[in-house]
C-alpha cells in the first residue's frame, strides 16, 4: 500500500509548475499588480532552477502580544472560542456529537482539555482582520499546525460575531468599531 500511495506523491516538476500557478494566480489577484498576460514567468519550468519566495508568517505584528491581550482582542474575556467544547477525547473513541459523547466529554475526570494554543489563535484574529478588511487568507504552514482549527474557530467566530451584532449593535474585540 505504502509503495501505491507513494506512486501519488508529486514530482519536484509539478511542485515547481504549482509553485508558479499559485504565484501567478496571486498576481493576478492583487489589484495593485502592474502584471499583464503577456508577463515573463519569474522561472522558467523547464529548467531545473528552483524559485526563491520570500514568505513572512504574516502576523509579526502580534509577536509581542500576550495571550491575555490576544483573548481581549478577539472579544472572548472568558478565554474560549465560542461554541467549542471544553474538552476533548483525543482517543477518538467517544464521538461529541452523539448524547452518549456528550455525557462522557461532561464528566470532569473524562478526556482532556481542549486547547487553542497561541500561534491558532493568533492566525484566527489575522483571518478575522483580513475578512473585515475583505482580504483573503492564505493558510501554508506544516501538517498538524492547526489550520483546521483556525478554519473551524473562525466560522465558530463569526456566528458569535453574528449574534452578538444582533444584541449589542457592534462587534466585539478590536472589530467595535
Amino acid at each position: 500500500m505504502l509503495r501505491d500511495a507513494l506512486q501519488f506523491l508529486a514530482t519536484n516538476e509539478e511542485i515547481e509548475l504549482l509553485t508558479v500557478t499559485v504565484q501567478e494566480q496571486l498576481e493576478q489577484a492583487d489589484p495593485s499588480s502592474a502584471s499583464s498576460e503577456n508577463a515573463a514567468l519569474p522561472f522558467d519550468p523547464e529548467s531545473n532552477t528552483s524559485i526563491n519566495v520570500e514568505w513572512t508568517e504574516g502576523v509579526e505584528e502580534f509577536q509581542h502580544t500576550s495571550d491575555e491581550e490576544l483573548w481581549n482582542m478577539l472579544g472572548f474575556p472568558q478565554k474560549a472560542i465560542p461554541f467549542f467544547n471544553d474538552t476533548e477525547d483525543s482517543s477518538g473513541i467517544h464521538d461529541p456529537w452523539t448524547e452518549e459523547g456528550k455525557l462522557w466529554l461532561q464528566t470532569p475526570e473524562n478526556g482532556k482539555e481542549l486547547f487553542v494554543r497561541w500561534h491558532q489563535r493568533v492566525g484566527l484574529l489575522k483571518i478575522l482582520i483580513n475578512l473585515f478588511d475583505g482580504k483573503s487568507t492564505f493558510l501554508l504552514d506544516e501538517v498538524g499546525l492547526g489550520k483546521t482549527i483556525q478554519v473551524t474557530s473562525n466560522i465558530a467566530t463569526l456566528t458569535y460575531y453574528r449574534d452578538f451584532y444582533a444584541y449589542h449593535g457592534s462587534f466585539p474585540g478590536i472589530f467595535c468599531e
